[in-house]
């Protein structure tokens, strides 16, 4: 057969075995080919050796040997051998047979089309296509032998065991058909396995994004990352809040534009020192949005690639305003009242106040949000402390404190503030108050000192009232920031415990576990009990003591962020892992903190999903290739059909014609009517026929865009239409410049249809009208084609555009029903819609458009 055919050039050795495994079908189909070989071919050698014609016997023993042959490879995991030996053994078989027996007569040549089909299934199109140019030249072969008398022809079958023989190679065909049918299904429900399996890594890997969002969200800090040139590549609410950005908009802008030219100065330095690989500090004072001076304690760390190289810069951001302004002010507490805290401290203070202005009363309140009530935190009368419960300041002079910031009635208080009867139960006359404003200006208590005598020395007084002012600001607010110090401590250890990422917290010298939170014991197994005070050797978490000391040696000289590392759980099984790490202070002493982001199953399940993205495409190329080869094959056959089909109509119209013209007078009415009919009947076929192919010809042909003057085109149709029925009068507006950007020969074909429909079927209405024109509307042309003619019911529309729908009676408006389906196809084509309105009686309009 020549140089034989071009098949794979993998080995047929076990290694490809991996290559063309049993999953694409091939396997089964080629076992269930190598069985029908055997079987059809063991029955028609007991149909042969019955007629007694025993050398058509070799043709049977060669499809044998073939299906064992194949057997025998695919026992030994040798699936392209097999292939090609099936393929390339019927093939040789078939073509050598007619040697022997009946040349071009031969049954067996009739397997012919089914081993070339065979052969595109196992060794694909290519293979399938030499296969066929190969048959070719035989075929002439044994013609040209035969008509020369070279080939003689040998021993015939019976009819009956010739049509058996036959039999046996159609239910061949048939099995193989069945068999190639059930594969291609089991293939396309892999395929859809393997689409759900895809979106469900997708949907896991989203939700993990969302969590590790939601982690640096909860984290009570300003986080933001930068690039090499200093471009903002992620920031967290916080920061963005801060500098006045949204978190989406901040992304891509620069570190200067984000946080201005001055601060930027200031942190230059820094920032070099981060992309040089050295993290820094540094306490700055920076305006947020709102114009509030706030203190910040920065940190610039180092970003790297997996590479180890810098490739830019995480900005770590606390507030600390409220923090150091309560340590400033606590510098100014005298010593008398610094070793007392909370309520002997406010006692000590109001105490002492009393007795620096020599008056009666001193009283330290704290304002309570509301900013309607007050509470005491130390009332001294002169001889003893009063104890007061909370106090409304509703009528008293206290709201004028908090109002106005200051506030002093040297005399007849009492008379003036009747509503708070305690002033005139203890005989008040004098009062002056001072707020106590937080550092941020917010109001928080109030410090009043009052006298049964009138206050005559208000300027001293308010010297001395100022200064246990502050102290008692400065104490007021250091309970609140513990207050809020002890919320803080709270809310982490929620987010510790609660955190879906491992957390773990060991001392920096031994390395034993202090606390871990609950996502740790989950992700790797052990119970808490067991992790809390040994070390992650011991528990076999960390491979060997050995790099668990070098790690903890690099991260004493600096943060470790997303180290990939490898870790084993109590199962001793490995799990990919990403840790960032920092040290952290715990009552003095250096501990490190851990964040593990388990990566075993992201890593699994993008390995998993390439893998069946590259099997999942080439599939697609391979029902690709097939698909188009297939449609290739249909247009030709639906082209070749319609051709075909001329000639008889001619033939049919042709002689109708004649049988009306020369023999009319030797027929009755009846037989001339019928002789009419049959060539309308043949001319309206004719037509169907030629409206078929220009459909298909849409199908096929290539679209050249270029700017098409439709109002032209529209006018030519018009008059073309108007030339050939010159007894109509018909009026027609066609709109000036419209124009759209399509394929002049198919737009010429859509609006020929559109114009010819309307004509027609407005051709029963005296005062016919026909209009075309455009709009626009929604930011896209819309073009009209507009007849008052008979219309149609909308609720049949949805047939307008379907090939052979017609929604009037063929003897009322003439037609093959294809004229609009051509249209949707144009118009489809060019990436337009179509669509109509009407309603019986009244006309119809029909709207297309050409896309963008």
């Amino acid at each position: 057969m020549g140089g034989g055919l071009p098949v794979s050039r993998d080995s047929d050795d076990q290694t490809t075995h991996e290559g063309a495994t049993a999953a694409d079908g091939r396997y089964a189909f080629t076992y269930y080919a190598c069985w029908i070989c055997i079987l059809g071919s063991l029955a028609g050698a007991v149909i042969v050796a019955f007629t007694g014609t025993w050398i058509l016997l070799l043709g049977a023993g060669g499809l044998t040997a073939v299906g064992l042959a194949g057997l025998s490879l695919l026992r030994a995991k040798r699936e392209r051998a097999a292939y090609r030996t099936i393929s390339v053994g019927a093939l040789v078989v078939v073509l050598a047979e007619p040697v022997f027996s009946n040349g071009l007569f031969s049954a067996l040549l009739v397997a012919l089309p089914m081993v070339l089909l065979l052969t595109a299934w196992l060794l694909g199109t290519r293979a399938s296509l030499w296969a066929g140019a190969a048959s070719l030249p035989v075929l002439f072969a044994y013609s040209w032998a035969h008509l020369h008398g070279f080939l003689g022809i040998g021993d015939q079958l019976p009819a009956d065991a010739r049509a058996l023989v036959l039999t046996l190679i159609i239910a061949a065909a048939t099995a193989l058909g069945y068999f190639a049918a059930r594969t291609l299904g089991k293939q396309l429900h892999e395929l859809d396995q393997i689409r759900r399996e895809l979106e469900g890594n997708v949907a896991k890997l989203a939700k993990r994004d969302e969590e590790l969002s939601l982690l640096t969200e909860r984290v009570p800090a300003m986080i933001a990352r930068f690039d090499q040139v200093g471009i903002c590549r992620f920031a967290n609410s916080a920061y963005a809040r801060f500098h006045g950005w949204g978190v989406d908009t901040i992304l891509g802008h620069g570190a200067r534009e984000v946080i201005g030219d001055a601060a930027y100065r200031d942190i230059e330095r820094g920032i070099k020192q981060a992309l040089a690989g050295d993290p820094n500090q540094q306490v700055v004072t920076r305006t947020n949005v709102a114009g509030e001076p706030r203190i910040l304690a920065s940190e610039l760390v180092p970003s790297y690639r997996s590479s180890g190289e810098v490739d830019g810069w995480y900005a770590l951001i606390r507030d600390v305003t409220e923090s150091e302004r309560a340590h400033r002010a606590l510098r100014h507490i005298v010593e008398g009242t610094a070793r007392a805290t909370g309520t002997d401290y406010f006692k000590a203070l109001a105490k002492n106040l009393a007795q620096a202005t020599g008056l009666a009363h001193a009283m330290i309140a704290e304002v309570l949000p509301d900013s309607l009530h007050a509470h005491s935190l130390a009332h001294w009368t002169g001889s003893n402390f009063r104890e007061r419960a909370l106090d409304s300041l509703d009528g008293t002079p206290s709201l004028q404190v908090l109002q106005l910031g200051e506030a002093c009635v040297p005399d007849r208080v009492a008379e003036l503030f009747p509503q708070e009867k305690a002033l005139a139960a203890d005989g008040i006359r004098g009062f002056y108050g001072l707020r106590l404003d937080a550092l941020d200006g917010t109001p928080m208590g109030l410090l009043v000192v009052m006298d049964r005598a009138p206050i005559r020395n208000r300027e001293a007084i308010a010297s001395l009232v100022s200064v246990f002012a502050a102290r008692a600001a400065a104490e007021i607010e250091r309970i609140r920031a513990e207050a809020e110090s002890h919320r803080a401590a709270e809310r982490f250890a929620k987010v510790f415990q609660n955190s879906p990422v491992p957390i773990t917290i060991t001392s920096l010298a031994e390395g034993r576990f202090i606390d871990v939170n609950q996502a740790c014991v989950t992700t790797f197994g052990w119970p808490r009990e067991e992790i809390i005070g040994r070390t992650a050797v011991e528990i076999g978490l960390w491979p060997g003591e050995q790099s668990r000391a070098k790690w903890a040696g690099h991260l004493g000289a600096s943060r470790i962020h997303e180290v990939e590392l490898t870790l084993y759980n109590v199962r001793r099984e490995p799990r990919s892992v990403r840790l960032s790490a920092d040290t952290i202070e715990l009552d003095g002493v250096p501990h490190i903190i851990s964040f593990i982001y388990d990566e075993t199953l992201r890593k699994q399940a993008t390995e998993h999903a390439r893998e069946l993205n590259v099997r999942l495409e080439a599939r697609v190329a391979e029902r690709t290739t097939e698909l188009a080869e297939l449609n290739r094959e249909l247009e030709a056959f639906s082209y070749s059909v319609s051709h075909d089909l001329r000639a008889p109509l001619r033939s049919i119209q042709g002689f109708g014609s004649i049988l009306e013209e020369r023999y009319a007078e030797h027929l009755d009415a009846t037989a001339r009517d019928y002789v009419q009919r049959m060539v309308r009947a043949a001319q309206r076929l004719a037509h169907l026929i030629d409206d078929l192919l220009e459909l298909t010809r849409i199908n096929r042909a290539e679209i050249n865009p270029v700017e098409v003057d439709l109002s032209t085109m529209a006018r030519e149709i018009l008059d073309e239409l108007a030339h050939g029925a010159p007894q109509r009068q018909v009026r027609v507006h066609v709109d000036d410049g419209v124009k759209g950007r399509g394929d002049p020969q198919l737009l010429r074909i859509a609006m020929q249809n559109l114009l010819d429909n309307a004509w027609k079927y407005s051709g029963k209405v005296s005062d016919a009208t026909l209009e075309f024109g455009s709009r626009q509307a929604d930011g896209e042309r819309i073009y009209c084609v507009r007849d008052n003619g008979a219309g149609f019911d909308m609720a049949y529309a949805d047939k307008l555009f379907v090939p052979f729908q017609r929604l009037h009676n063929p003897r009322d408006f003439e037609g093959t029903g294809i004229g609009l389906a051509t249209v949707a196809r144009v118009v489809h084509r060019h990436g337009g819609r179509v669509w109509a309105r009407s309603s019986p009686g009244t006309g119809a309009e029909f709207f297309f458009t050409l896309g963008h």
